[in-house]
């Protein structure tokens, strides 16, 4: 008898049973514009800099006082003071050449006094003039000189033809008898001593004659110096030249003192590009310097990529361009769309992955360096017709997928039917898939198997039914 039971039952149990109670959920349709993007591939990574942060380095060598600004704090390229740094061979090489551009400026002081003393002598030329006066008055006096002379020749001639005739009285006297001796003798040397002041006198004509010569080339050379005084404008020549150096020199040490000067200032270090500061490098009381470390580190917020570890088997579905969609859970099931930069060829054998680069498009504040995120790649499906162009998809819970398919409930039915599908992107718990679905169906938010028996949780009541 109990044989019988027990057969009886084995035989009626899956006609009356209706199948396990699991949760579902219904289906919803939406109509996507255009060509629908299917996920190719699924990865995690993280955010970096685009194409990498700005490391700040003083132009200068020093000794940082004082940082001025936190991680995090926005800046400014050329107003955001980043750090102050002390140099004492700075402050000293601005003390120096302050020194040295006092010292210069004198020496031009002096340069343009000696310049305008000169050119004040050559307006004069006073030298030249007194000389030329006093030559004319040596030279009047030399024409007086030779007209005495020429003078004095006169009358000695005068008295040697008069000392001539007397000679020749006597001389003929004495012939006839009547002179005597000591008249003749005087007559000849009054005549003798006549001639030699004729002589004497053509002599001293002839040197004041030669001194007046000279005296007149005197005053020739002293009125040329006068007119064209080439001394006095050798000298201004020579003044303009050092008061030109002298300048030089002092423009020069001005520009030493703006390079000193402009050094010092660079030991205020401000934020050689606009950003916001990623991370500390340094602290105070550190050496830095344009071949130290780095005093911090800034980045750009609108413009920042994603470094996502790729796994080996869907890296032949990326290439350059590919439309992407990150998500973080800084801000939870908010899309960032992004796009390949590059495939690196680099790939790590621990974790099979292979790194690729996503510009993101539109970065949200929250987002910053090393932000955790994860990343759908995306493929552009082509419409068959102009009909598949605006295709209809469906949404349906991320639990209810199960691989490539969803398991459903047809209405009227009690056993769960796998049903393909293709998932095309995430809307938070939800994904949107493309497939041979409808709404009136449920699905399964729980695994299940192809044509088990199962009751909707929602609607399910206790008891036993017959299965359909």
């Amino acid at each position: 008898m109990l044989l019988l039971v027990g057969i009886a039952g084995a035989l009626t149990f899956p006609v009356l049973w209706r199948g396990r109670i699991v949760p579902m959920a219904s289906v919803r349709a939406v109509l996507i514009v255009g060509p629908a993007a299917t996920t190719v591939a699924r990865a995690v990574g993280r955010v970096e800099a685009d194409p990498f942060p700005t490391v700040v380095h003083p132009l200068v060598n020093g000794r940082i006082e004082t940082i001025e600004v936190c991680e995090g704090a926005p800046v400014v390229a050329g107003e955001t003071v980043i750090a102050r740094l002390t140099s004492a061979p700075l402050q000293a090489a601005v003390e120096r050449a302050e020194a040295t551009c006092r010292e210069r400026e004198r020496r031009v002081d002096a340069a343009s006094a000696a310049h305008d003393l000169a050119v004040a002598r050559l307006a004069q030329n006073g030298d030249a003039r007194l000389a030329a006066s006093e030559a004319r008055a040596v030279l009047a006096e030399k024409e007086v000189a030779l007209a005495a002379a020429r003078g004095a020749i006169e009358r000695t001639r005068a008295e040697a033809r008069s000392a001539a005739a007397g000679l020749a009285a006597q001389e003929q006297l004495f012939e006839a008898g009547s002179g005597n001796t000591v008249a003749l003798e005087r007559a000849r040397a009054a005549a003798a001593a006549a001639d030699v002041a004729v002589k004497t006198a053509e002599a001293v004509e002839r040197s004041v004659s030669a001194a007046r010569d000279v005296t007149a080339q005197r005053v020739a050379l002293a009125d040329e110096l006068a007119a064209d005084p080439v001394a006095l404008k050798g000298a201004v020549s020579i003044a303009v030249a050092e008061l030109e150096r002298a300048r030089a020199d002092r423009d020069a040490g001005r520009t030493d003192l703006a390079i000193s000067r402009r050094e010092l200032d660079w030991a205020t270090v401000l934020a050689p590009s606009s950003g916001i500061v990623l991370r500390l490098l340094s602290q105070p009381g550190a050496d830095a310097g344009p071949g130290a470390d780095g005093i911090l580190s800034i980045y750009d917020p609108s413009r920042l990529r994603a470094r996502i570890d790729v796994p080996l088997g869907s890296l032949g579905s990326i290439a350059a361009d590919q439309d992407v969609e990150l998500r973080s859970q800084v801000t939870g099931n908010t899309v960032v769309k992004g796009v390949v930069q590059r495939v690196l060829n680099e790939v790590d054998p621990r974790k099979d992955t292979a790194q690729v680069t996503v510009r993101l498009v539109s970065p949200p504040p929250a987002w910053h360096p090393e932000t955790p995120c994860s990343a759908l790649f995306l493929a552009t499906t082509k419409p068959d017709s102009a009909r598949d162009a605006n295709a209809t998809a469906f949404v349906v819970p991320r639990a209810a997928l199960q691989g490539d398919r969803v398991f459903v409930l047809e209405p009227g039915r009690s056993r769960a039917r796998s049903v393909p599908v293709v998932r095309i992107t995430d809307q938070g718990d939800d994904v949107v898939v493309r497939g041979d679905l409808s709404v009136t169906q449920r699905v399964a938010l729980v695994a299940v198997t192809e044509d088990e028996p199962v009751r909707d949780e929602s609607v399910a009541a206790p008891g036993w039914w017959p299965v359909r």
